[in-house]
């Protein structure tokens, strides 16, 4: 049978006290049950709970958190670990750091322990936090590749108005900068140096592409 950690296993005692620490954040005069994103912030409480196990503390323990929980997540041969399987699996980590953090995980929901098959099961809880988190580092990626596509519009805009390595001055925009000024500014962003990166996309651009390919990869590697 598999193990249920729930709310109701908390005693009426401590609901009363997280209450009151909670009341202690706001006026006198204002009664949290009376503000509508508490109440549904509170109904919310067993997966922020979730959250705040896996992010509580330093990177570096959250790093592991999620690394332990993801390779156990993403193993799609199996639905239950053995502790020898996730020993196994997780051979690269410390034993005394893996045993922390699989009671911290299983003691959150976020691992569950069938006592009669002694096995470990990734909770359905769990699999949707991995999920979130995931599309959240695949938008940050798709930000990074729109960002990156964007500055190359610029430099192919300039250059067609002669604004890199070309001789004829570029139009001002709407903000009344200029096109390089534009592509100065996104290449700060980037932390890429701009009179090199304009001199290496001007050098790709006359090449037509043929000896550097992407001239942007190419200095960015």
């Amino acid at each position: 049978m598999i193990e249920p950690i729930t709310s109701e296993t908390t005693p009426d005692g401590a609901l009363d006290q997280q209450q009151d620490g909670l009341q202690a954040h706001f006026k006198p005069n204002v009664s949290v049950d009376e503000i509508e994103q508490v109440y549904h912030l509170k109904r919310a409480q067993p997966l922020l709970q979730v959250f705040t196990a896996l992010f509580h503390g330093g990177f570096d323990g959250v790093l592991v958190r999620l690394l332990v929980l993801r390779e156990l997540a993403s193993d799609t041969s199996s639905s239950t670990f053995s502790r020898a399987d996730i020993n196994t699996r997780l051979a690269y980590l410390l034993p005394e750091s893996l045993e922390t953090v699989l009671m911290r995980l299983r003691s959150n929901q976020l691992l569950a322990w069938d006592a009669q098959q002694a096995v470990y099961r990734v909770t359905p809880m769990a699999r949707n936090v991995l999920s979130a988190i995931d599309g959240l580092l695949a938008l940050g990626n798709d930000e990074d590749e729109a960002d990156m596509g964007f500055l190359l519009s610029q430099v192919a805009g300039a250059q067609v108005m002669g604004g890199v390595g070309g001789t004829a001055a570029a139009p001002a925009g709407p903000s009344g900068r200029s096109d390089g000024g534009i592509l100065r500014c996104d290449c700060l962003r980037f932390g890429i140096p701009p009179a090199r990166f304009a001199g290496q996309m001007a050098y790709g651009l006359r090449l037509g592409g043929k000896r550097l390919g992407n001239p942007a990869c190419h200095y960015l590697r």
